[in-house]
């Protein structure tokens, strides 16, 4: 589970400094058969991670990260970049998957779930978002960075 999250965080970061470099008019551009725009999907994605992450260390979503969920990619490349740290705290130390957490969804309803389940919903949930995004550039015509187990074991 280890190599899934730290990958999950890697290819996050990636592709916030990805589309760090594009126009604001094309990330901001909406999509069909997506989350959204580029940006809404970035913001998204941070949004659910902070809460993820903050519920299985157990503690309330920083307000300074769902704040920058709502901003701009150079926010929410450094919000990414400091819940890295937070996730591999989190996987370094005694992590108890079978504990029961209790989540805050996007919609304010609490929830209490398996601590593996949470994990693994983090790892597919960004997964899921990040190829929306990457579709995105492609039908652009613009080139998407590889974010795939190859390309993180290369990078590592």
């Amino acid at each position: 589970m280890e190599d899934a999250v730290r990958h999950h965080c890697w290819a996050t970061v990636l592709l916030l400094q990805h589309c760090s470099l594009l126009p604001l008019g094309l990330i901001e551009h909406p999509e069909q058969g997506s989350f959204g725009s580029i940006l809404e999907t970035l913001q998204h994605l941070g949004g659910a991670d902070e809460r993820m992450s903050a519920a299985l260390a157990g503690v309330a979503p920083s307000a300074a990260s769902m704040e920058a969920a709502r901003a701009g990619v150079p926010r929410l490349l450094t919000q990414a970049q400091e819940r890295g740290q937070r996730w591999e705290s989190l996987i370094s130390d005694q992590f108890d998957l079978d504990r029961t957490v209790t989540r805050v969804n996007a919609a304010g309803q609490t929830q209490e779930v398996a601590a593996r389940v949470l994990l693994l919903q983090a790892v597919v949930h960004g997964g899921e978002h990040r190829s929306q995004i990457c579709s995105i550039l492609g039908r652009q015509g613009l080139d998407a960075p590889s974010l795939d187990a190859w390309a993180y074991y290369r990078a590592h």
